[in-house]
């Protein structure tokens, strides 16, 4: 038993004598107390220290008012709510019955018709509060208090007035959770602001399979891996986890869990309808221990449905890729040339199984199986889910092909292993349709490490012959392209592509050697000249190879890199988002060009996420946000969980001056990719307009730490927050050490109160962008110019 603090004991001693804790959650710390003045035991919750310190008592009080107002038996009322002596509290009454959380930790698994009442009684709840406006926001059994035969839901709204409160409607900035992972709706998973009444409809689904199945549909090692279940994944039915759950309950259930809000019963209503006739003998259900109970009706649910961003409309195609499944070397069951596709052509290629276990075959295995999905995807007639949300979805579900294949919305998955034999090494392939757990074909390669070469195509060949019933001649030339004939170049190559998919400063220095030394072995390797352009332009963006060599010296060593790449292949989509990205990270910005070149990248390829990101970059480079954010969700479609596209859906909000929902997205980024550098330097700007000086100044070390060199941001910040001293000494600090951007420069400047020396500044800029507003792209493109 835990004593109450003699702080809070006297904070609240004229009202309330604390007598000891209930319990704890996300958001609130929960007291026994005996209500001094009605002499009555109630229930005291008091918001945690970090929380109530970012929510501010006169907006929380104001929000949480709102609740009050509900009257309903199934709804636990608000007594009273105030602050004292620092601290943010509510008083509900004191139910002396457990929670359902306690009746699932006892039980598990409920009865059917137990189960049947109870989410009649809580339907009944929903229908009143939502009648009202209120969304619960945190439905979960811990919030669910049963007494007798009935129900009550506790807490309503008030995960609500914390996040109209923060203005954040997914983490705080303390990063204190608004609602609890495991029972959020994919769209209060990915943030999204203007989340409504239908994630508790969501929310109750969930509450509902726990009850049926004994947890809920998703249950991962961490709260991030949760939500990103919530976004990705399909659920598994529930007459699959239980056979005894009748047809229309279970059906009620898998509706509720909808990843699409529009998808889901609209209403709490027409939930509570669906239920109550399955409470009578004639719907299927009689409930144990009680007589049919007529629900209390309530007014209709409001019934505007408001446009969710596409953070969440899109989860449902995203790609997934398996991690630890031993292959058995098996001949294929049906021959090459007969077509199993039938018109679906989806395939997801999985990353191979190392079976040796050994990690410096890493590069190795993670480049083949890379390899092996761009010769597929240069197939038109196949759609190849994009690695990037392979990776990170094999991850979260190893071993279930099924599951894997219905998440990332493919008929085929392509899965194999990787073993070191002592003639050199083997490969084991095989095409699985996933619905049926069907094997359709399958085949072993063996050779040696000089193969490696060849295998990519090879087994694309097969895969792609198997689902095609043959390629055509122009297929197999594409397919069966080989971008170097040395296959010690090519080993170096493998090796750059998988530090560079890192994304940290000792990585990129990494690739760079390694594509150094395989341009050293065949200088006409074109794939490794545009990947070490990248680099380039990366560290014109970041300054990372180098503090004495200016972001415009880097952007132009990319330049002439991509001017002999492009001369031998202007159809590279690669090396024209290369070329975006170094026009674009120079201090004499060429955004017209880069622009053009990020253009021809998405229209070579439009599958890929690396060109969608590059051209809505540059898009919200020159002033399109609109444009910008259309084309964010674009690449959103192609991997939903790709955090780059978070942070420009962000500055694209930022643009349009919807700052919450820019907070929203820039969280959602982060949560994703915790060390990505634009999205802590935009998240810690929209923090300080937000008024979180102390959560933006974090962003911004946390910035200058990533980086490992000083940053304007922090003059920046001190400028905005009022200390003119603080910012203007950051301000001659950043200008000694690095190659200020103009417009950051600028922006500095403004905010010192100073808007001739801005001006002054933003001119030179226009001078500079007026004598490079034609860039010539070269000789391999005739008559093209920006």
């Amino acid at each position: 038993m835990t004593a109450p603090p003699d702080r809070l004991k006297a904070a609240l001693g004229d009202r309330y004598a604390l007598e000891r804790e209930l319990g704890q959650g996300g958001m609130a710390t929960v007291w026994l107390a005996e209500d001094l003045k009605h002499q009555r035991k109630v229930a005291v919750k008091v918001l945690r220290p970090e929380l109530a310190s970012s929510v501010g008592p006169e907006r929380f009080l104001a929000e949480i008012h709102l609740t009050a107002r509900l009257q309903h038996p199934h709804i636990l009322p608000l007594h009273d709510s105030g602050e004292a002596d620092g601290f943010l509290y509510y008083v509900m009454p004191y139910v002396e019955g457990p929670t359902l959380r306690h009746r699932l930790l006892r039980e598990r698994e409920l009865p059917v018709g137990e189960v049947v009442r109870i989410l009649r009684d809580l339907a009944d709840a929903l229908t009143e509060a939502h009648a009202h406006g209120v969304v619960h926001r945190d439905l979960k059994p811990e919030n669910v208090m049963l007494s007798g035969r009935h129900a009550l839901v506790a807490d309503f709204g008030v995960a609500k007035a914390v996040s109209e409160a923060t203005g954040r409607h997914h983490l705080t900035t303390k990063g204190v959770a608004l609602g609890t992972p495991a029972y959020m709706a994919p769209e209060q998973a990915a943030a999204d602001p203007l989340t409504d009444h239908r994630t508790d409809i969501y929310a109750l689904g969930v509450v509902a399979y726990e009850m049926l199945t004994g947890e809920p549909p998703f249950v991962r090692t961490t709260p991030q891996a949760i939500l990103a279940a919530q976004v990705t994944e399909l659920p598994t039915p529930v007459t699959e986890r239980r056979e005894t759950v009748p047809p229309t309950l279970a059906a009620l259930v898998m509706r509720c869990l909808a990843k699409k809000p529009a998808d889901r019963p609209q209403r709490a209503e027409e939930v509570l309808g669906v239920l109550e006739a399955l409470a009578t003998p004639s719907g299927g259900v009689t409930p144990t221990d009680t007589r049919p109970v007529t629900g209390v009706p309530g007014p209709a649910a409001r019934g505007d449905v408001r446009r969710w961003v596409a953070l969440a409309s899109v989860a449902s195609v995203a790609a997934v890729i398996v991690l630890g499944i031993v292959f058995w070397p098996r001949k294929s069951p049906q021959a090459p040339n007969a077509a199993v596709g039938a018109g679906d052509l989806r395939v997801a290629v999985l990353y191979l199984d190392n079976l040796g276990r050994d990690t410096a075959d890493r590069y190795m295995i993670d480049g083949l199986t890379e390899a092996v999905a761009a010769s597929l995807g240069r197939v038109g007639r196949l759609s190849v889910k994009a690695p990037s949300a392979v990776r990170r979805e094999q991850d979260a579900h190893p071993g279930n092909v099924s599951q894997i294949g219905s998440a990332l919305d493919v008929r085929y998955v392509l899965e194999g292993s990787f073993r070191r034999v002592p003639t050199g090494i083997r490969v084991s392939a095989r095409l699985v349709e996933h619905a049926s757990e069907t094997q359709v074909w399958s085949n072993t390669y063996d050779g040696t490490a000089d193969g490696l070469l060849d295998l990519p195509a090879r087994v694309a060949e097969d895969v792609g012959g198997a689902l095609t019933g043959g390629l055509d001649a122009a297929e197999m030339r594409v397919a069966m392209e080989r971008p170097t004939a040395n296959p010690v170049a090519y080993d170096a190559f493998l090796r750059g592509n998988f530090y560079l998919g890192q994304r940290n400063r000792e990585a990129a220095e990494a690739a760079h050697r390694e594509y150094q030394r395989a341009l050293s072995l065949d200088p006409s390797f074109i794939a490794a000249r545009a990947r070490d352009a990248h680099i380039y332009a990366q560290q014109a963006d970041y300054l990372w190879l180098s503090e004495n060599t200016s972001a415009d010296d880097l952007a132009d060593r990319a330049l002439a890199m991509l001017d002999t790449v492009l001369a031998a292949d202007s159809g590279s989509s690669e090396a024209w988002t290369a070329r975006a990205y170094a026009l674009s990270q120079s201090v004499r910005p060429r955004l017209l060009g880069a622009r053009e070149a990020a253009e021809r990248a998405v229209a070579l390829d439009p599958r890929s996420v690396e060109a969608q990101h590059r051209l809505v970059n540059v898009l919200l480079d020159v002033g399109d946000a609109r444009g910008a954010a259309e084309r964010g969700r674009q690449s959103l479609s192609l991997d939903p969980l790709f955090a780059p596209a978070y942070s420009v859906l962000g500055r694209a909000a930022v643009a349009e001056g919807r700052l919450e929902e820019a907070s929203a997205m820039l969280d959602s980024a982060v949560l994703l990719a915790p060390s990505g550098l634009s999205w802590r330097q935009w998240r810690a700007r929209v923090r300080m307009a937000i008024g979180d000086s102390a959560g933006a100044q974090a962003d911004a070390l946390e910035y200058e730490r990533l980086t490992g060199r000083p940053s304007t941001l922090p003059a920046l910040l001190s400028a905005l927050s009022g200390d003119t001293a603080a910012a203007r000494r950051l301000l001659a600090e950043a200008r000694a050490g690095t190659a200020l951007a103009p417009t950051s420069e600028a922006l500095l400047w403004l905010s010192l109160n100073e808007p001739e020396r801005a001006i002054s500044v933003l001119e030179r800029l226009w001078r500079e962008l007026d004598s490079h507003r034609t860039v010539n792209l070269g000789n391999y493109d005739k008559g093209v110019s920006t």
